[in-house]
């Protein structure tokens, strides 16, 4: 098993810095190095000091390579790949490598692979839209299809009025026949009633009222009972003081300042 330490660390950088380089190739960087000379001082003196840097990494490569072969030259054929990997890792960390802290090759190597991938998403986008600029949109199959579903509806709804009865009647005026009828009969009944309590009244008290005399005392009560269902208080009928008493004591009517109501009718 093999203990790794922080001074390992360097070989990592390095092995990552190669491996880098060795991505967007060494010829890139190198071209960069080869362009015009810039009339910039600080753009001049950065390429300088990337220039000595790959320079500095190249002898420390080629330093690397020769430990390699030499470590090769001793390692059987049938050694495993892990111990392979282990076996390089040692000579790698054989050679030391200590980079600066502001890392130069980094630095270009980064500004080449943004530079690459701009050009070529420039490239991607001026074809697509190349490829796009004589496409026209055409509705016509969206169109066709909202006048379908248009003639769908259409057809739905006169299916549904023909469903409906449009000879239908409101039965308004049959029902104010109706209700008219009914309380002709109920004032019919009432005033049977009340000619039924006019004579067991005259019984009673000993007096005889003429047919005149009793048609008034009908029409009076008649007149009475129909305020009640058309007004909230009625006055008192005269002459008519049993029966009111009979209907208040029984609860039918409410008293209040010589004028009644019906119990629980509100208008």
């Amino acid at each position: 098993m093999v203990t790794l330490d922080f001074s390992k660390f360097n070989f990592l950088f390095f092995f990552s810095l190669c491996f880098t380089i060795q991505s967007i190739g060494m010829e890139k960087l190198i071209k960069v190095l080869n362009r015009p000379p810039v009339k910039n001082e600080l753009d001049e003196a950065y390429l300088n000091r990337l220039s000595k840097d790959l320079k500095r990494v190249q002898d420390h490569t080629k330093q690397a390579e020769k430990a390699i072969r030499s470590f090769d030259a001793t390692l059987e054929e049938s050694t495993s790949i892990e111990k392979q990997i282990i076996a390089l890792y040692a000579s790698y960390g054989n050679v030391p490598y200590t980079p600066d802290k502001n890392d130069t090759i980094a630095t270009a190597a980064t500004s080449v692979i943004l530079e690459d991938m701009i050009e070529e998403k420039r490239k991607e986008i001026v074809q697509s839209y190349e490829e796009n600029a004589n496409v026209e949109f055409d509705f016509t199959e969206n169109i066709t299809e909202l006048k379908k579903h248009k003639a769908q509806r259409l057809q739905q709804i006169e299916d549904l009025s023909g469903l409906m009865d449009l000879k239908f009647v409101p039965p308004l005026g049959s029902k104010v026949t109706e209700s008219l009828e009914l309380q002709k009969t109920l004032f019919g009944y009432l005033k049977k009633v009340l000619i039924k309590y006019l004579a067991i009244s005259d019984r009673a008290s000993g007096s005889v009222h003429n047919k005149e005399q009793v048609r008034e005392k009908v029409r009076t009560l008649s007149d009475f009972f129909d305020n009640l269902l058309t007004t909230e208080w009625a006055n008192l009928p005269e002459d008519s003081n049993t029966i009111m008493e009979i209907l208040i004591r029984d609860g039918v009517l409410i008293l209040k300042d010589k004028q009644v109501k019906l119990r629980g009718f509100e208008i």
